[in-house]
């Protein structure tokens, strides 16, 4: 989903480094899956 900010430049620039905060979260999460799904198939070898 695409959000509209209006706002000052301070409140843009803190939005978008709010933004980048929260990708480093969801790489970690979904690098731990990723991890998980090819330990179980060198595992299983399914």
């Amino acid at each position: 989903m695409i959000r509209i900010s209006k706002g000052s430049r301070e409140i843009n620039e803190a939005f978008i480094e709010q933004l980048k905060s929260r990708v480093g979260e969801n790489d970690k999460k979904v690098e731990a899956s990723v991890k998980d799904i090819i330990a179980t198939v060198k595992m299983e070898g399914v």
